[in-house]
């Protein structure tokens, strides 16, 4: 599944180059950045981008009727359990945008890799700390709009608001107890921050994307009595290189 989502994606990517050298040939030097009017070339950014962040993760969640289990198998805690725990993470990222009237909207995948090392184990009786060590990796697929603060503008740098939103799923968990059966999961997330650009030479630019972010994942009907719900919020700073890939 991943595979197919990163194939389909980087055809995307090859494909926003063509469709804008395309538009870049029709009309006296205008492109038609969708249904609402038209705009000369030097607004009309077809990007392709790719980038890496640090952030960290807060969880919150609820294991019904569940068990959690060791590296070696051994049940630490059963029952309706919840917990709270952070982490760190990095990211990376690779996407591909277009001009639709005074805005940006794109495709794109992420993964996001997380290094748990402790539970807050929560009850209304008392709160314990378990030593948890797990490592995985959260693939997501995602659509973005992107809104340019000033959009006509001569200046070298630039800033806008953009969002994310798309859903998820896991790769490489070792223990599947946090987790349940991930093919019926109902998965979301969403993330929203500010973007700065800087043009270093003629179609290359730097950015930064400082954002924040929510996840909600929900495993399957069919696992009951388990209910295992987790509600993640994180913030990250994600930096890297976009190629404006039209012509001048």
């Amino acid at each position: 599944m991943i595979k197919r989502l990163v194939f389909f994606v980087l055809l995307i990517s090859f494909a926003i180059p063509a469709q804008a050298q395309r538009k870049n040939r029709v009309g006296s030097g205008k492109t038609l950045g969708g249904f609402f009017f038209r705009k000369s070339r030097k607004e009309a950014k077809y990007f392709v981008a790719l980038s890496y962040g640090l952030g960290q993760a807060h969880w919150k969640s609820q294991l019904g009727q569940a068990e959690i289990f060791d590296k070696f198998g051994s049940v630490i805690k059963s029952g309706d359990l919840d917990f709270k725990a952070q982490n760190d993470l990095n990211s990376f990222s690779l996407d591909a945008s277009a001009p639709f009237g005074k805005i940006r909207l794109g495709i794109g995948i992420q993964f996001d890799y997380y290094f748990l090392d402790k539970l807050e184990i929560t009850t209304p009786f008392a709160t314990n700390i378990i030593l948890y060590d797990e490592s995985f990796r959260w693939d997501k697929f995602f659509v973005s709009a992107e809104i340019p603060f000033k959009y006509e503008s001569d200046k070298s740098y630039s800033f806008s608001s953009k969002t994310h939103l798309g859903y998820f799923g896991y790769s490489y968990v070792d223990r599947f107890s946090l987790f349940g059966e991930e093919a019926l999961a109902k998965t979301f997330w969403m993330a929203t921050g500010i973007v700065a650009d800087i043009k270093l030479y003629p179609h290359c630019y730097v950015f930064i994307f400082p954002n924040v972010e929510y996840k909600f994942y929900n495993n399957n009907k069919d696992e009951q009595p388990k209910n295992i719900v987790h509600k993640i919020f994180s913030y990250s700073c994600m930096a890297g290189i976009r190629i404006d890939v039209s012509k001048e």
